[in-house]
């Protein structure tokens, strides 16, 4: 239950953030690392009451063996506490500051998986291989300090339970005892009264320990709860299961007059601590009407729109709205890992018809038809085996599905072509369109000048403000629209006049193999989950920690196993001569064992925490990281990026924290059980054999027990990987929760995965209070088999020995229960390692033997690109992409590459870029160089690449757009960013070191962003030559700005070979040659001029079909 609540809360509040905080949010650390960590220590709650009655109790029984000087037990006690009161505090902050490390290690983790087709096409798998192992190695360094303060901890754990027993005892020979002496029994009671009370005295000191080390604000509750929460109606009220502090101030649901639906009054509205994003905002947006906001890169369009639905704060003014809910899709598209049907669908209720239609109205009908699985394809996590244009289709299909009288939809057409574009908008918005015709209210941010003719108003933006407002179309003059001089009328066209548009299937093949379906991805899953040990583990992870740390934790532990039971030996020999003997010489040696005692103990642990722990933890990240990067494309289409993800955030907090006290512990324990189990076997001969007897029980109760706490333990972690899953995919779409409405479905939903979750971790904690009643019950029996042959034999034992093993017995009992728990916990934490294992072995590396061949260091010096009869796919079991293909690009041709939605285009790019597995005799070659003997790391590093999804991570302006810090001078950079007109924004907010992550950069202004990178390559770049592969780069750009930059950028572009997929088709004139792609083929090729003079040609009935 506790458990339960901290991850819901956590998910909860997450529904809750305000939109500037999603993307730093902490919500997989928290859930995974933070909870587990209170949870764990909230299991000693019930130990910390008993010992208090406890405690008493002991001091009264051994008062009575030595009088005053059982009081002295307190003394070490005490002196612990105090020292431990001071040292423990720090703990907190030592933890915190670990734990912040860990959350940034595995936020750019994710941030990392989720572009991954961008890292690898842009040649930077090496610097994210290095950027986050340098960010591990950090991790760990901060990490010391926390292990230290455990070390010292320990430290003063030990030499309490090591000087009690000697306090006390030297108190009664030397004080109450003096004149008679101790006697062998009074000693070992004494003794062993000593050893009970000190179950209570480190129970409460290890809470206190635990306490500390989650209590600290700025942990869990700060970060869940001191975070700044949206101010939208959607993501509280109507729904009573949201989040009750999430305030009301923006947004409200008003009556408005009859013709409105939504008004603004001179509103002021803030990102996060930047205001006035949006200044003096009055407008009107009519019921029933089609209205679209325009402006140009940065203006404040997509602000508007999240402004609308409540996502922004306002500060001054007012923005009254009828609409409770609204059909939102946003200019990144939403994808979640499920399949198309359920993507479109949501938590809406399913109408096949219905869905037909909307299926229909966005073209996705015959995309759909070409998949094995039609609309039950899995579409891979953030959508990855789809093409751009399907994704922004699907999430388009789901604002249609919907049926919300009130759809906003920003930038929806950037990602396709003109034709699809032309076609969707006519079925969606055009007069007869599906949204038009049943009187939704639809407002629309875009680029795309196209389509204003049909707009009932416009709204015109700069630098956030409303600077034509409610105009109609034909109230603009054409120079207000950049180079463009007319549109498309395209409120006069139909949607049946478009249907003949589509009759070619898309080039996106059904891909068993690469999307993850659910019989392989269950197939993979038991691979991953389902192992029932293995030795291997073991040796993995000895090898991790190094043979040179193994053996001298080894040395150490069996040094600590002797030195522990050397008090006892000694008082044995001492109690025998009688304590009146020698007492100076014996209580010398007395003390000199118990400091050795606690010397050793310290060392044992101090070795393994601060040396061994750092370099396995380390190696095995390496481990699991390299698999990770070297993996093909298709990998991340079959499995989902949240088991992924898992195996950075759940197992590495194993192999950093659980695994290693386990494995620490289980060596120390099995060695004290060995040395206790030869002094109990010493106590009376016949019980040395009985022993291997019992020692075989407890095997086959340890067999028994680990069989299905592995399991178990497994299922756990299987059960968490949807949790992480559902936690990743939320934020990424979290406005579209809350425009929708869903916040209520999508709480039940994490019920139910939490629920489902729940089950192995309950289960497992009742199996654990199992096993320790049938060990507990197993020491009660040894312990009345050593009483009763000492009794009926005498002959076979002495008091000093049987008072020993009666010592020993009672140690036993813990010693034993811990050593089965602290092992199967081990032999289940190593489930990290299985997991590692068959990660390492099964995940497919896409570098081959043959790929050896290194460049010259200048290529590609020309930039000659032939492919030769290329055919293509996702994997060596995929159907095939790319078919046949054959294009000779000489050096320094521009080439534009245009299509429909889903034709092959951006398989082309991947092609070059080796991300696509190529099949038989055909070949890729540039300047001469055949690629597939070509290192892939090379070939990406060499080519100049700008993927279709705008690429960016975690950091300063500086290091995003000079990763591998080639460029020195900051003028260059700057240089960069003033071509691409990006800099005047970016010099008043903090310039080169400013974070990327919290300037909100809308898409077009993260290409333009990502554009300037380009030419920082252009100018590290060694030859006078190069090759240039962008994709799609400036689809969220408006037509004015992406001439001008594109005017700016020329010269860095000349004798570079360019090869660009295009969607907006009017700049495809300033290229040299066109391709026309069809169905994973070359249709057509030629010059642009040439194509569009001859009749009937593909690329002409592209041209027409835009619109111009």
């Amino acid at each position: 239950m506790y458990r339960g609540g901290l991850v819901s809360l956590v998910f909860k509040k997450t529904l809750g953030l305000e939109g500037s905080n999603i993307r730093n949010l902490a919500s997989i650390t928290l859930m995974s690392t933070d909870v587990e960590g209170i949870v764990t220590n909230g299991t000693t709650i019930h130990d910390i009451w008993a010992a208090f009655i406890e405690l008493p109790i002991s001091l009264f029984m051994l008062y009575r063996q030595v009088r005053i000087p059982s009081l002295f037990i307190l003394i070490p006690a005490l002196l612990t506490t105090i020292c431990g009161g001071i040292i423990a505090p720090t703990l907190g902050p030592a933890k915190v500051l670990w734990n912040g490390a860990v959350q940034e290690r595995v936020s750019d983790t994710s941030n990392m998986l989720s572009q991954i087709k961008g890292v690898k096409m842009m040649g930077l798998t090496k610097f994210f291989l290095e950027r986050l192992q340098e960010k591990r190695a950090r991790e760990l360094r901060l990490s010391v300090k926390f292990r230290w303060i455990q070390v010292y901890l320990h430290g003063l754990s030990t030499l309490s339970s090591s000087l009690t027993p000697v306090i006390v005892i030297l108190s009664a020979i030397f004080w109450t005892r003096s004149n008679q002496g101790l006697s062998v029994a009074e000693a070992f009671t004494s003794l062993s009264i000593i050893t009970i009370a000190a179950a209570p005295i480190l129970h409460i000191l290890v809470s206190m320990m635990q306490l500390f080390a989650h209590k600290d604000p700025r942990n869990l509750k700060h970060q869940s709860q001191n975070v700044p929460v949206s101010n939208s109606q959607n993501s509280a009220a109507p729904h009573p299961t949201a989040s009750q502090d999430i305030e009301m101030g923006s947004f409200s649901e008003t009556q408005l007059p009859s013709v409105h639906a939504i008004r603004f009054s001179n509103a002021t509205f803030r990102i996060g601590e930047k205001k006035g994003v949006l200044r003096n905002i009055s407008t009107d947006i009519c019921r029933g009407t089609l209205s679209m906001v325009v402006g140009r890169v940065g203006c404040g369009k997509s602000s508007f729109l999240k402004a609308i639905i409540g996502e922004l704060p306002l500060d001054s003014g007012t923005l009254d709205s009828e609409y409770p809910h609204a059909a939102y899709c946003d200019q990144t598209p939403w994808v979640f890992n499920a399949t198309i049907e359920e993507n479109i669908i949501g938590h809406s209720a399913c109408d096949a018809q219905w869905f037909k239609t909307v299926l229909h109205s966005c073209c996705l009908d015959e995309d759909i038809e070409s998949f094995a699985n039609g609309a039950q394809t899995l579409v891979g996590s953030g959508g990855i085996s789809l093409s751009g244009g399907q994704k922004q289709r699907v999430a388009l299909a789901r604002s249609a599905y919907i049926r919300e009288q009130f759809v906003v939809l920003d930038d929806v057409f950037s990602g396709l072509d003109n034709k699809t574009a032309k076609t969707v908008f006519s079925r969606l918005l055009g007069r007869d369109g599906l949204l038009r015709s049943t009187g939704q209210t639809v407002i629309l941010a875009t680029n795309n000048v196209n389509f204003l003719s049909a707009a009932d108003s416009i709204i015109m933006l700069e630098s956030g403000c409303i600077v034509r407002n409610q105009v109609p179309y034909r109230a603009f003059a054409p120079s207000e629209w950049g180079v463009l001089e007319e549109t498309i009328d395209v409120a006069c066209e139909t949607a049946a006049t478009t249907t003949t548009a589509f009759n070619q299937k898309s080039a996106t093949p059904p891909r068993r193999a690469e999307i993850n379906t659910e019989e392989n991805t269950r197939e993979i899953e038991i691979k991953l989950g389902r192992q029932t040990g293995d030795i291997d583990c073991y040796k993995i992870y000895l090898k991790s920690l190094g043979w040179s740390v193994v053996i001298v934790t080894a040395i150490l532990v069996c040094i600590n196993a002797v030195t522990e039971k050397m008090p006892d030996i000694w008082l044995r020999l001492w109690t025998q001569q009688g304590t009146n003997n020698k007492k100076l010489s014996y209580m010398g040696g007395y003390i000199a064992f118990a400091v050795l005692m606690s010397i050793f103990g310290v060392a044992v642990i101090a070795h393994f925490l601060l040396f061994g722990i750092p370099q396995s933890a380390n190696r095995l990240h390496s481990l699991l990281l390299r698999s990770v990067m070297n993996a093909p494309l298709h990998f991340f289409t079959s499995i989902d990026n949240g088991v992924t993800l898992n195996r950075f955030s759940q197992d590495m907090t194993l192999i950093d924290q659980v695994l290693p006290m386990n494995f620490i512990g289980t060596v120390i324990l099995v060695a004290q059980a060995i040395a206790e189990t030869a002094i109990i076997a010493s106590g009376a001969s016949y019980v040395g054999v009985v022993i291997p007897f019992g020692l075989v029980t407890v095997y086959f109760v340890q067999r028994y027990y680990l069989r299905t706490s592995r399991q178990l333990r497994f299922l756990d972690l299987e059960l968490k990987s949807p949790l992480y899953t559902q936690f990743a995919e939320t934020v990424a779409g979290l406005l579209t929760i809350r425009a929708s409405g869903w916040t209520r479905a999508t709480i039940e939903e994490n019920y139910q995965r939490l629920n489902k979750s729940q089950k192995p971790y309950y289960t497992m904690f009742c199996i654990q209070r199992w096993l320790q009643v049938v060990l507990g019950m197993f020491s009660a029996s040894m312990a009345v088999l050593l009483v009763s042959l000492a009794v009926l034999l005498p002959e076979t034992t002495s008091g000093g020995a049987i008072g020993l093993a009666l010592i020993n017995v009672i140690s036993f009992n813990f010693t034993l229960s811990s050593v089965i728990v602290v092992w199967t916990q081990l032999e289940t934490s190593l489930g990290a390692i299985a997991q590692l294992k068959w990660f390492n072995r099964y995940t497919p590396n896409e570098n081959k033997p043959e790929e050896i061949e290194m460049p010259a260091a200048d290529w590609p010096s020309q930039g000659q690109i032939e492919f030769n009869n290329v055919v293509a796919a996702y994997s060596e079991e995929g159907e095939d992409i790319l078919r046949g293909v054959t294009l000779n690009i000489k050096p320094g041709t521009k080439v534009g590459v245009c299509g429909r939605s889903g034709s092959g285009k951006s398989s082309l790019i991947a092609a070059l870029s080796r991300l696509l597995q190529l099949r038989g005799s055909g070949s890729i070659r540039i300047d001469g160089v055949d690629l597939a003997t070509v290192p892939r790391q090379d070939i990406r590093s060499r080519i100049t690449a700008f993927p279709q999804d705008a690429f960016s991570f975690p950091g300063t302006v500086r290091h995003n757009l000079d990763p591998e810090e080639k460029v020195e001078a900051d003028e260059v950079l700057i240089q960069a960013l003033t071509k691409v007109a990006i800099w005047p924004s970016l010099e008043t907010r903090g310039g080169l070191d400013a974070k990327l992550e919290d300037l909100g950069f809308s898409a077009g202004q993260l290409q333009l962003f990502c554009l300037a990178r380009i030419t920082l390559r252009r100018e590290s770049s060694r030859g006078s030559g190069g090759v240039v592969v962008l994709d799609e780069a400036t689809s969220s750009i408006d037509s004015q700005t992406d001439d001008e930059v594109r005017a700016a950028l020329r010269s860095d572009m000349e004798g570079m070979t360019v090869v660009e997929v295009l969607h907006r088709l009017e700049i495809v004139r300033d290229y040299d040659i066109v391709v026309v792609m069809e169905r994973g083929q070359v249709a057509e090729t030629g010059k642009p001029n040439e194509l569009l003079a001859t009749p009937g040609s593909k690329f002409e009935a592209l041209w027409n079909s835009r619109g111009l």
